[in-house]
């Protein structure tokens, strides 16, 4: 009668495998071998998972003619952004009265696909500039996160619309925006630019977002009269001061606003000194 004298053995103390990240159970990870000198009853091998498994894996123990082979499946899914890896304690035991055990490790390593896409900071970015802002000058920032590991969460931006020549992106992987051309103002008081994030997988994921450039006025026009280069009138000597002597109209671009004054006769020498012109604030008569 066999005395159950010696314990269950693994092949290896150390088993090793990598599987991708993956929403899939059942998947199969390793088989597992362990073998004993006794004979009958004593021989007969089971396995189960002491410590490492987290709910994630299982091992059920199948017959192999005379082998008992261990078989490790997943029971969930495996997710690189949780745990990239596992330790199973892996114990086999015999079918004694008083069972003898033996022990192997499993490791599981998590390995990352590109699952994640990139996500804005904000779900819009605005700015404000003038338009003698210099060439060159950062207007903005935009920034990107990408839940991936190593190349597959590296972001690069691009401008897919909208800047119009006046606006790039420092560096692909700055996500800083410059001024890169002249902005005027009484040609154009907004820009609305379409900013992408793609990351590092192939195929890559991508986001957009707005970017919303509003441009403000700078006093660089000076203002400029209608019709004629001199204004001349014709009166009577001494009349009372208050008289009607001439219309005179300027305008400037940079508020688009038309100003119209009508010259009062003042008892001066002559009419042209008594021009009143209103560009942006009133001018007193000289």
């Amino acid at each position: 009668m066999d005395a159950n004298a010696l314990k269950p053995v693994f092949e290896t103390d150390t088993y090793k495998r990598t599987l991708a990240e993956t929403n899939v159970t059942g998947l199969p990870v390793v088989t597992v071998v362990a073998s004993e000198g006794d004979t009958g009853v004593n021989s007969r091998i089971t396995y189960y998972i002491a410590s490492g498994a987290a709910a994630t894996f299982s091992i059920e123990t199948v017959q192999d003619g005379k082998a008992a082979l261990g078989v490790i499946t997943t029971t969930a899914a495996l997710d690189f952004e949780g745990v990239q890896e596992y330790l199973l304690s892996i114990v086999a035991t015999d079918g004694g009265t008083v069972p003898l055990l033996g022990f192997a490790t499993v490791i599981v390593v998590v390995s990352d696909i590109n699952d994640n896409g990139p996500v804005f900071t904000k779900a819009a970015y605005n700015a404000t500039v003038s338009e003698n802002l210099e060439i060159g000058s950062a207007v903005v920032f935009v920034s990107a996160s990408d839940n991936d590991s190593g190349a597959l969460g590296t972001i690069t931006y691009s401008i897919v619309s909208g800047a119009d020549g006046k606006f790039a992106l420092v560096s692909a992987s700055s996500g800083e925006i410059a001024v890169v051309g002249k902005l005027d103002f009484e040609v154009a008081t907004s820009y609305s630019l379409i900013v992408r994030a793609s990351d590092g997988g192939v195929p890559a994921q991508s986001a957009e977002v707005e970017v919303v450039i509003t441009v403000t006025d700078y006093n660089d026009n000076a203002p400029a009269f209608s019709n004629e280069a001199e204004y001349t009138c014709a009166i009577e000597e001494r009349l009372p001061g208050g008289q009607y002597c001439v219309t005179v109209q300027a305008t400037d671009a940079v508020c688009y606003e038309v100003s119209t004054t009508s010259c009062p006769y003042t008892a001066w020498p002559s009419c042209l000194s008594c021009i009143t012109v209103h560009v942006d604030y009133i001018v007193s008569p000289f």
